[in-house]
Formats: C-alpha cells, structure tokens, sequence
C-alpha cells in the first residue's frame, strides 16, 4: 500500500470526526479530567496500514455517531478497511459496553453493505470493506512466504519422524485454529 493511500484515508477520517470533540468535551470524565476528553488528533491513526479509531474516552451514544460517519464514508476509504479499538471495559461498571455496541453495529453495517468483519483480540474489531484493498495484516489472509514455511515444517516434521511428526503437525494445527 502507499503512505499516500493510507495519509489521504486518515485525513478524510479526521475531517469527518471533528464533530465528535465538542460532545465528547462535555461527558462526565471529560470535565472532571480535560485531558482525558476525546481528540481526532490522538485517537485516529494508521496501524498497520489500517485507518484505526480508538473509542476509549467516549460514551455509547457517541461511539454509534462514529460508527455511522464511518459507514457513510466506508467505501470512499481506498485501504479498504477500519480498525476500531474497543477497549477491554475495566473501567466500566457493567463490563465492556463499547465492545458490545460496536460489535452489534458493525454486524449490522456488514448485512447492509455486503462487507465482513472480525474481532482482533479482546479490545478490537477490523471492518473489512474491500479484501481486495485491506492490507493481509487486516483480513487475516496468509502470505505466501509463511504458507512455504508451513509447508517446510510440515515436510520437515514429517520425514524426520512420522509418528512424531504426526503429533507436532497436530499440536500446530491446533495452535493455529486456536489463535484464530
């Protein structure tokens, strides 16, 4: 991908969220501590060659805001997908809240628009709005050079000891499924 591709992304996002930093300045936290207030500036970035907005420091109102400015402007996007941080909910009450809403809302948007999603971890989902624009690091799509390398080890595995090797190609599938 070209850092102009992903520059002029993360500009078009910007413009698009500055509406959110006056509301999310009047939320409860925000006022009692304005250096926890939500900003474009230092909560929207490129991480891996995907436009991410981070959702710490908003509420669910605002988050739904977001997440709607973002499907209007989804195909616009030429990296072809978004990455949206969640967070784990330690600090709410009632457990993780955003990841709840935006993983409704995001299920929602892929049903209407035809696109795919998936979590990345505890704390974020990946909206896959063009797997022929998304970098592999977001579709979670296997490069050549490791699927090679699987084929080695396996083969490897395999002529060094069947019954052994047998068990280690086992033992990796199994790491592999589980960190999917």
């Amino acid at each position: 991908m070209k850092t102009s591709t992903h520059s002029s992304d993360i500009e078009q996002i910007r413009a698009l969220l500055q509406e959110i930093e006056q509301p999310a300045s009047q939320l409860r936290w925000a006022r009692e501590n304005p250096a926890r207030a939500w900003k474009v500036a230092s909560h929207t970035c490129v991480e891996h060659g995907v436009v991410t907005i981070d959702l710490h420091e908003l509420g669910q109102n605002l988050t739904r805001r977001i997440l709607n400015i973002c499907e209007k402007a989804g195909s616009d996007l030429n990296s072809g997908a978004i990455r949206f941080v969640t967070g784990r909910g330690r600090h709410s009450v009632t457990g993780p809240v955003l990841r709840q809403v935006v993983g409704d809302a995001l299920i929602a948007q892929c049903k209407r628009n035809g696109w795919s999603m998936h979590p990345e971890g505890g704390a974020r989902f990946i909206l896959i709005i063009d797997p022929d624009k998304a970098p592999a690091s977001a579709t979670g799509a296997l490069t050549w050079p490791l699927l090679g390398g699987v084929a080695v080890f396996i083969s490897l595995t395999l002529w060094l000891s069947l019954p052994l090797g047998i068990g280690l190609c086992f033992v990796g599938l199994l790491g592999w499924l589980a960190s999917r």
